[in-house]
């Protein structure tokens, strides 16, 4: 289906990018398009619709769970879909209008040339602000200043009815819209609120002889300090496994030439980030830090410390890099397609983290299935990739999987707390999510899209 007027493409080879995201799950499709504006989507949207075609909406294709791949129909792309406008800034936030493909790389650049930022900061550079507000994506400094959605003004989206809205926090519509994984529409733009930079910025490396006393210092900064009032933004956790899969990379990535090298034999890194207005407070609370790293095994010399915006953005990237650098590695390992990624997505208490990594590490040594983690110690929400090297262990990694989202659900733990559940995790997600929640987004769905034209295959078959 050719149609030249709204630039819809027939499937052909040169478009098999599109069938697949991080996830490495590839499905397929009929025709693709890439529309440039948003009277353009609407006029895309009113053919398929007419014919009663699928729609796959995709962003770029960073998603782990395969949310954004094609099982049929139409794929459309809105990476060309990245327009910035501001629409009000004073001295304390700045109000801007981003269209949905804007990549949140993008989105930092342009507002740092004015001095501010876009506080939910989730990892993925290359993700789309449709993407991060489709799949509820959070950051790194999500604990400290608090969801994505508290950072969205409004959310400007096609309903599945062919009709424009403009939603608020007023309305259920834009609270609907979050991690709805695009099944109850197309989200155009949003208008965005970003603050200020703060005045100082202190970031801080620790590394540690072993992942226990690690989680130990992590546990001991949480019960130590008042983490809002002293302004600690930040906790990140990186495991052995996660830094040699990033030291590696840096090989061929010039992109992560600017990481220092990690100091030989660590077996696991805390990063610690503290945002304030007096510089002085926060070397204060650096040297109380410092203090409490080497309690718990930490060499203070080794440790790095950074001042600013621009010498933090080094922790920043390397911090970025490792779900790039993992992802990147497990397309190392074999050419087989069928081996799909497999991660957890479980937010705990804070107090479980050990106990909760212990049953990881070991039940992985039961499987002989290597495991690398890295994530948010401050959300206790620590990310387990499996990293199988072959077919058979693809499939020992599963029954592994399932292993740890019952025992994670035995500790009560959020099983779905960030990267969506598209198709990868349907099968966890029918089995182990509240089935009252399944019930109430399968009627939600049937009520915004009663036909089953927006991403086919998210969450239920």
């Amino acid at each position: 289906m050719i149609n030249n007027r709204l630039s819809i493409h027939d499937y052909s080879p040169s478009y098999d990018l599109y069938k697949k995201d991080e996830s490495r799950l590839a499905g397929s499709f009929d025709s693709i398009s890439f529309p440039e504006s948003i009277e353009e989507i609407i006029a895309i949207y009113n053919t398929l619709s007419a014919h009663g075609t699928p729609v796959t909406v995709q962003g770029n294709r960073t998603g782990i769970c395969g949310g954004s791949v094609p099982l049929r129909g139409h794929v459309m792309s809105l990476e060309k879909l990245n327009q910035i406008h501001i629409v009000e800034c004073l001295n304390d936030y700045c109000l801007i209008n981003v269209l949905g493909g804007t990549t949140l790389e993008a989105l930092d650049l342009f507002l740092l040339k004015k001095g501010f930022f876009w506080p939910p900061d989730p990892t993925e550079k290359q993700s789309t602000i449709g993407g991060i507000i489709a799949t509820g994506a959070k950051g790194m400094t999500h604990s400290f200043y608090g969801e994505s959605k508290k950072y969205v003004q409004s959310v400007t989206y096609l309903h599945p009815s062919g009709i424009v809205k403009i939603v608020t926090k007023d309305d259920e519509d834009f609270h609907d819209l979050f991690s709805s994984e695009g099944m109850l529409g197309i989200i155009l733009s949003a208008e965005l609120i970003a603050i200020q930079i703060p005045k100082e910025s202190l970031g801080i490396g620790f590394f540690f002889n072993s992942w226990q006393e690690a989680c130990d210092f992590g546990e001991d900064v949480v019960l130590s300090f008042n983490l809002k009032e002293v302004g600690i933004v930040a906790l990140e956790f990186l495991d052995r496994q996660t830094l040699t899969i990033i030291q590696n990379m840096k090989a061929t990535a010039s992109h992560l030439k600017e990481i220092p090298s990690f100091p030989d034999d660590v077996h696991a890194l805390m990063y610690i980030e503290i945002h304030g207005s007096d510089e002085d407070a926060l070397m204060d609370i650096a040297e109380e830090l410092l203090l409490l790293s080497e309690k718990w095994g930490s060499d203070i010399d080794s440790s790095w410390a950074l001042s600013g915006h621009k010498e933090i953005s080094v922790m920043h990237t390397l911090r970025h890099s490792a779900p790039e650098s993992v992802n990147h590695y497990l397309s190392t390992l074999n050419n087989n397609h069928a081996i799909t990624k497999l991660a957890t997505d479980f937010s705990l208490r804070s107090s479980q983290i050990k106990e909760w990594l212990n049953y990881c590490y070991d039940k992985s040594k039961d499987f002989n299935i290597p495991i690398c983690v890295f994530g948010h110690f401050l959300d206790a929400h620590l990310h387990i990739n499996l990293l199988p090297d072959n077919l058979q262990k693809y499939k020992d990694s599963i029954t592994l999987l399932d292993q740890w989202y019952a025992y994670a659900a035995k500790l009560g733990a959020n099983l779905f707390a960030e990267h969506g559940i598209g198709k990868l995790k349907r099968s966890f997600y029918q089995q182990y999510s509240d089935h009252e929640d399944l019930k109430s987004f399968i009627s939600k769905k049937h009520i915004y899209d009663k036909h089953g034209l927006f991403n086919p295959g998210n969450r239920f078959d």
